[in-house]
């Protein structure tokens, strides 16, 4: 499969839009969440959730470390502003065994380690107008087929070059929706939560 290469760390930086400053992950543990951002936007399927299609860079920038930016005005966020988010992700560590590292032997003085965790996988999407305005069987089962694609394609990707190496995928939450009094204030949105569990990397 031919791979479109991740952005250089200006990229990284700063947002698609331009307008969103983020801290650039580094280090042993953050670094697993620019690696899983690489390969979901990488994901033919979740760029497919726009139409048109986006491309990488803006996928990108719709990929975020442990949460939503601040809203640019309060502290809430409108509906039209998360209509203009979704669809999203956010990559996050688990808040239990997100993180470990073992000696697994040594050498003279130096130990030898491996690193595994497990990290938080959230995508959420406005429905398709098309399946009206609240969700229905149609729209759920055309949000968990394209959720199954997403799920193939990071499987075909994992343990590639600056890749994740995932060894297991699984459904934390989901899939879910907003519920109908929810509307005005949230608008409508699908959402599915996934936990991955990595070791190491490609």
């Amino acid at each position: 499969m031919a791979l479109s290469t991740a952005p250089d760390a200006a990229a990284l930086t700063w947002s698609a839009t331009a307008t969103r400053f983020e801290v650039a992950p580094s280090g042993a543990m953050s670094l697993q969440e620019a690696r899983l951002r690489a390969m979901l936007a990488n994901c033919a399927s979740f760029r497919g959730l726009t139409d048109p299609a986006l491309t990488v860079t803006e996928a990108y920038g719709r990929i975020y470390f442990e949460g939503l930016p601040a809203p640019t005005t309060g502290d809430t966020y409108t509906a039209a502003e998360l209509a203009q988010l979704r669809p999203f992700a956010v990559i996050a560590m688990q808040g239990t065994q997100g993180w470990d590292s073992i000696a697994t032997g040594c050498s003279g003085n130096t130990f030898d380690w491996e690193d595994s965790g497990r990290l938080t996988l959230s995508i959420e999407r406005t429905p398709p107008s098309n399946y009206g305005d609240e969700p229905t069987s149609n729209a759920n089962m055309d949000f968990l087929n394209r959720i199954g694609a997403i799920v193939t394609e990071l499987k075909e990707l994992a343990g590639g070059e600056e890749y994740l190496g995932i060894r297991r995928l699984w459904v934390m939450l989901g899939p879910w929706w907003a519920h109908p009094g929810d509307f005005e204030a949230e608008g409508r949105w699908q959402r599915i939560d996934l936990g991955v569990e990595w070791h190491g990397v490609g």
